[in-house]
C-alpha cells in the first residue's frame, strides 16, 4: 500500500453481541489523523438486518479518535463499518470478547482499504477447540452472490454458495460447511465488490483460550515475508 493515497477502509467483521448463548463483546473504531489539518470521517455501520447506521467524525490534526461500536449501534447486532475520510487516516478495529461465554481474549484489524470480487485465506480449522467463520459484507444496493470454495488438507475440495442482501452483512459458520477435524483454506469470489474477513476462536490444545481475526488477500503472490516468529 506505499503510495497510495487511502482515505476508505473496509471492515467486514464486527459485533456488539451479549447474550447467554453468543456471550459478549466489545468493539471499538480507533482512527488516526497523522496530518495538520483537521479530517472529517463518515462511517457506515452495515447491520445483519439491513440497516444502515450513518455517523460523522471530526478528527483534529495529529490525532487518534476511539468510538465505541456498541454505544454507537447498540447491542446484539453483527456489524460492519466503511470509513471514509476527506483526508488520509488509518483505521484499525479493536475487539474484545467472552466467545460462547467460555473462550476470552482479543484481536485488532487494519482495516482493508478496498473491497474485490476474489478473496483468499489460507488460514482455517475445525479441529476440536476451534471455530471458523467468514464475514462477508455488501455495502451496494444490488444483490451479490458469492461462491465459498474450501480447499482441505486431506479430502476433496468442498463448494458452497450465498446470497448478500444489499447493504447486509452476513457470517457463515465454516464448521458447518466442511465438517469437523479438518485444516481449510478458502477463496470467495462473488459477482460484485464485497469485503470480507476470516475470525477464529480457539481453545489451543484445552489450555490457550483465544481468538485472531484474518483480512483476505485479494491477489496471490510467490514472496510472502513475516517478520514474527518465535519457537521459545
Amino acid at each position: 500500500m506505499m503510495g497510495m493515497r487511502i482515505t476508505s477502509w473496509y471492515f467486514a467483521e464486527g459485533t456488539t453481541r451479549d447474550n447467554a448463548n453468543d456471550g459478549s463483546y466489545e468493539e471499538w473504531l480507533c482512527l488516526q489523523n497523522p496530518n495538520a489539518e483537521e479530517a472529517h470521517a463518515h462511517v457506515r455501520y452495515i447491520l445483519e438486518n439491513s440497516r444502515v447506521i450513518e455517523r460523522d467524525y471530526v478528527l483534529p490534526p495529529m490525532s487518534r479518535k476511539t468510538y465505541d461500536v456498541n454505544l454507537e449501534i447498540g447491542p446484539n447486532h453483527d456489524v460492519s463499518a466503511m470509513v471514509t475520510c476527506d483526508r488520509e487516516i488509518v483505521a484499525e478495529r479493536p475487539l474484545y470478547f467472552n466467545y460462547r461465554n467460555t473462550w476470552d481474549g482479543g484481536d485488532v484489524a487494519v482495516g482493508s482499504p478496498s473491497l474485490n470480487t476474489v478473496w483468499h485465506f489460507a488460514e482455517g480449522c475445525t479441529r476440536d477447540g476451534f471455530n471458523t467463520w467468514l464475514c462477508l459484507v455488501n455495502p451496494e444496493s444490488r444483490e451479490v452472490n458469492a461462491n465459498l470454495d474450501y480447499f482441505l488438507g486431506n479430502a476433496p475440495s468442498i463448494s458452497r454458495r450465498v446470497t448478500i442482501p444489499p447493504h447486509t452483512r452476513i457470517t457463515v459458520d465454516v464448521n458447518l460447511d466442511v465438517e469437523p477435524n479438518r485444516d481449510v483454506s478458502c477463496r470467495v469470489t462473488a459477482d460484485q465488490l464485497i469485503a470480507v474477513e476470516r475470525p477464529m476462536y480457539f481453545n489451543y490444545k484445552g489450555a490457550w483460550a483465544g481468538g485472531h481475526i484474518g483480512v483476505g488477500v485479494s491477489d496471490p503472490g510467490v514472496t510472502w515475508y513475516f517478520a514474527e516468529g518465535c519457537t521459545r
